[in-house]
């Protein structure tokens, strides 16, 4: 039968204190002996030398005690212990058979080793039992033997004492026994506990730990989060500029230029051709081309062939009626127009007004052809600059770029080289016209190609190179590409402001002629085309990479933050609950301090990790019916704890008439909770006001506070994400900078609006408008 492992330990606990008790009872027992001995030797001489032989025997049990134990006996100590205690005994009953021992004398150091070794020696009650039996059967036989039981009289008293002491000591060891193993039960429970609560305690020390490394890189993500957050606007804006070059390029083509769709509705057009038309951009934009140019429908047939075959219709010659009733001999080209994905939507009309340019080449006494010239360049740059400007991804843009340098220039084959950030040498990134064979050359030579004829110092000062390989065949670049068969290049530089980071060439295969003046006028607008393009591309692909940023810093709060937090706001509450024991005031305090810091970092958390699932689309919208008064009481009571701000009083106020709304209760809980939040976080003193009433068809709530006020220059920054106002009093309740970023993102889903009115010094009062139930459902859908 197995026993439990408490009975085990204890086993094995008083196993082990015995065997370190030996040493001291041999001591004790060795040290009696000898005085015995020494006093019996001086008053009984005779007496002495008879009992010697049971006196030394006597005095080497407890010696050859010690030295068992201490041996390889020691786990079996109690019972080397026990044979021992009968060896002494034995030693001791058989001083009766010496004539000078009286029975009593021997009876009494019986009756005394019983008790000792039941009072003193912690052993079990088994082994005082097998001592108590042994010790009694050697003297009752001892007795017997020598004839001393033969006195009634005396032999009573005889054995009488000895058996008295060997029941006390067979109880005592027994309640002994109980009680030692009471004490040990005890102490194993304390000692479990304790080492409970010190690893409770190293659980949070260790919980703690990873909070504040989480905590650190909460702050390094932040850092991260705020300059990617930078990155994007500054990217934002270089777009806009972006955008800007692009329309002056476009604004100042020496043609008249428009994009229409299908129906013939104007999507973009030019100031040349707007002026022609008497009328702003903006005001001829998204209007029929028919209804400003009645002839122009006679194109339309010419409109759906271009459409369909993607093929240009190129020097048809028309009158156009400008708006002051002149009429203008033009000349047009119709090119298809794609959009991003290369799909062709509809026509680019490029338009060159004859006359004009006939009598302007007259006066400078230049060739008509120039204006066929003008004409080509300016169709061929807006065909490219629609093609380019459309792609917003780097390899796209350079796969889109060399293939349109080719079909554009009519030439055989084009590629680019450009400068990695990581290696200043130039290499090849995209190509057209070439073979597997020749892309592999290219790449092993990209680095030297670019460097043909001092080509790098020449496109710092010229927009475009011409080579003729023959004049390099001494050169291996020069040398391969003969060998090729490319005979003459063009190159023109792919800027970054003054910094060349690329370079565009095209070339011809066996032909002897070089580059026209034409097709070198197309490279250097390509060159500048690309160039915006590409920039566009890298500052989204920047931006991207900001967001990816962004999705990082989600998973790390998510991940990192959540899970030790849980853990020390549970262990947290254990201690305010007292499960490990009674805290005092001040540790009260502190653990209440700890527990409201924690709940301000979740609700951070949980802030960040619904601004992820906004901007990701996972946050769907469940409407049901919603009083007011209920969603007030609701909020009310769930905002005890941050009302208690001395100082600041909070009233609630539902007018009579307010209606029910059909909404989702948990997302407009959340907007009015952040609005009350951040009132008590920036009003000192005064009251918070949350308010509801009908207004315009729907509801208003508003939530005014007496605080510290925004600045006019402020309050278009507000609800941006992770922006702060920029006052001192604000600085001292710096958050995340998500609330109100929040609670538009949340208002634009439920279909309602907000607005703030606020001065400095004088409090603000947000303004949030939700639609009725007749104007909630076509609210619902957009969203």
């Amino acid at each position: 039968m197995i026993s439990d492992p408490l009975a085990e330990t204890y086993d094995a606990y008083r196993v082990r204190s015995v065997a370190e008790s030996v040493p001291l009872a041999a001591a004790l027992v060795l040290s009696v002996g000898v005085l015995y001995a020494i006093a019996d030797g001086v008053i009984n001489p005779g007496g002495f030398t008879q009992a010697l032989p049971e006196y030394l025997v006597m005095s080497l049990v407890p010696i050859n005690a010690v030295w068992l134990v201490r041996r390889r006996l020691k786990p079996v100590a109690e019972k080397v212990a026990l044979v021992c205690d009968v060896a002494y005994t034995a030693a001791l009953v058989f001083m009766l058979w010496q004539p000078t021992t009286a029975t009593s004398g021997a009876a009494l150091a019986i009756a005394l080793k019983l008790l000792a070794t039941a009072l003193f020696f912690p052993w079990s009650a088994r082994m005082q039992y097998a001592s108590v039996v042994a010790t009694v059967a050697l003297y009752c036989t001892a007795l017997v033997l020598t004839g001393r039981l033969y006195n009634t009289t005396a032999a009573l008293h005889q054995l009488l004492g000895p058996l008295i002491a060997a029941l006390f000591s067979a109880v005592g060891a027994a309640g002994r026994n109980r009680a030692c193993q009471r004490l040990f039960e005890r102490a194993a429970d304390l000692a479990a506990a304790k080492a409970r609560a010190l690893a409770s305690l190293e659980t949070v020390r260790h919980n703690e730990r990873r909070l504040l490394a989480s905590l650190e890189a909460l702050h390094e993500s932040e850092a991260r989060l705020r300059t990617s957050m930078e990155a994007v606007r500054a990217s934002e804006a270089g777009t806009r500029r972006l955008q800007a070059q692009q329309q002056v390029i476009f604004d100042s083509l020496p043609a008249l230029i428009w994009c229409q769709d299908t129906e013939h509705r104007i999507v973009r057009i030019n100031r040349a051709a707007a002026a022609l038309a008497g009328l702003p951009v903006e005001a001829l934009e998204g209007r029929s081309i028919v209804k400003l140019y009645p002839g122009a429908a006679r194109h339309h047939k010419d409109d759906l062939e271009v459409v369909s075959s993607g093929t240009p219709r190129r020097g048809v010659v028309e009158e156009l009626e400008t708006a002051s009733g002149e009429k203008r001999l033009v000349q047009m080209d119709r090119i298809p127009y794609r959009d991003a994905d290369g799909a062709i939507t509809g026509v680019i009309v490029f338009a060159v007004d004859v006359a004009a340019h006939h009598g302007a080449a007259a006066a400078m006494s230049q060739p008509i052809g120039g204006v066929e010239e003008d004409l080509e360049v300016a169709a061929a740059l807006a065909h490219v600059g629609s093609q380019l400007i459309s792609a917003l991804d780097t390899p796209v843009v350079l796969d889109r770029l060399c293939r349109l340098t080719t079909e554009v220039l009519r030439c055989d084959l084009s590629h680019v080289l450009c400068r990695q950030s990581d290696n200043p040498a130039y290499v090849p990134v995209s190509a057209d016209g070439l073979t597997p064979e020749e892309r592999e050359v290219l790449r092993a030579v990209g680095a030297a190609g670019a460097l043909i004829g001092g080509l790098l110092p020449r496109l710092e000062h010229d927009e475009v190179v011409a080579v003729d390989m023959n004049t390099v065949r001494e050169q291996l670049p020069g040398a391969v590409a003969l060998q090729q068969g490319i005979t003459h290049t063009l190159h023109v530089a792919l800027r970054r402001g003054s910094e060349i980071f690329g370079v565009l060439t095209a070339g011809y295969r066996k032909r002897q002629e070089p580059f026209s003046t034409r097709q070198a006028r197309i490279a250097a607008g390509i060159a500048q085309l690309a160039s915006l393009a590409l920039e566009n591309a890298r500052l989204v692909e920047e931006t991207e990479r900001a967001h990816q940023v962004k999705s990082e810093f989600v998973a790390t709060v998510s991940h990192e933050l959540r899970t030790p937090l849980n853990v020390i706001m549970g262990y947290n509450d254990l201690l305010l609950g007292e499960q490990f024991g009674p805290v005092s005031a001040a540790q009260r305090e502190t653990l209440e301090r700890v527990a409201r810091n924690a709940r301000l970092l979740v609700d951070l958390i949980n802030d960040t990790l619904d601004l992820s699932r906004l901007e990701t689309g996972r946050m769907s919208i469940e409407p049901e019916d919603v009083r007011l008064p209920d969603l007030f009481a609701a909020l009310d009571s769930e905002t005890q704890e941050l009302q208690h701000k001395p100082g600041v009083h909070v009233f609630w106020s539902a007018a009579p008439d307010v209606p029910t709304l059909h909404t989702d209760p948990l997302k407009l809980k959340v907007v009015l909770k952040n609005l009350l939040v951040n009132a008590m976080k920036f009003t000192e003193s005064g009251s918070v006001t949350v308010a509801a009433c009908a207004h315009d068809g729907g509801v208003e709530l508003s939530v005014a506070d007496t605080g510290i006020g925004i600045s006019q220059e402020e309050l278009p920054l507000i609800f941006e994400a992770f922006r702060h106002i920029d006052t001192s009093t604000a600085n001292h309740h710096r958050g995340a900078g998500l609330g109100l970023y929040l609670v538009s993102r949340l208002l634009d889903l439920l279909g309602g609006t907000i607005r703030v009115d606020s001065a400095v010094g004088r409090g603000s009062t947000f303004r949030v408008w939700l639609p009725g139930e007749e104007q909630v459902g076509q609210s619902l859908a957009a969203c």
